[in-house]
């Protein structure tokens, strides 16, 4: 076994096995969730991986647990071309919540938040700022210092110019913007 699978993980994998009762989780045992879906994944167990994700891990996705679970599905996702699409519907349930919770985690976990990539972040935002907008939230200073800070500028004036520039950049295709 590899040196990462832990007693905590074994045990649950193990009761699954035998009894097929899914571990209950919560959010103080961040460490031992990401090392059951690493167990599952490292012994084919696709079925588990499913139910586990569908019926756990996403009911129990919160403002502080997202960016961990966002992460393990990028990952998996990245590593792998034949990812079930449970792990599909987790980067989009984690991208969702960490979208409503943006700001929280920018002040609260903000390197973790910054050493996301770039195109994955960028869709965050652009879902925030959808959220926001939905439901009337209007002060969208976080999100702005979020994209200030992402795209490396200086300050909001250096963002917007950027901004701007991309934009005159852009081709029109019959009148419009491609």
């Amino acid at each position: 076994m590899p040196k990462w699978v832990v007693k905590f993980a074994l045990e649950k994998m193990l009761a699954y096995l035998r009894y097929g009762q899914l571990p209950e989780i919560n959010d103080a045992n961040l460490n031992g969730i990401q090392r059951l879906l690493w167990l599952s994944d490292f012994l084919g167990l696709e079925e588990f991986q499913h139910k586990f994700i569908k019926e756990k891990v996403i009911p129990s996705l919160t403002a502080s647990n997202c960016l961990v679970f966002l992460n393990e599905s990028f990952k998996k996702l990245k590593s792998s071309e034949e990812s079930s699409d449970s792990w599909y519907v987790l980067f989009n349930f984690s991208m969702n919540t960490l979208a409503k919770n943006l700001e929280w985690n920018y002040t609260q976990k903000r390197s973790e938040l910054m050493q996301m990539n770039d195109k994955i972040l960028e869709e965050v935002i652009e879902r925030s700022l959808k959220y926001n907008k939905n439901h009337f939230n209007t002060d969208q200073k976080a999100i702005i210092d979020i994209l200030t800070t992402s795209r490396k500028k200086a300050d909001v004036f250096e963002l917007l110019d950027s901004q701007r520039k991309i934009v005159l950049n852009k081709k029109f295709i019959n009148g419009r913007i491609e």
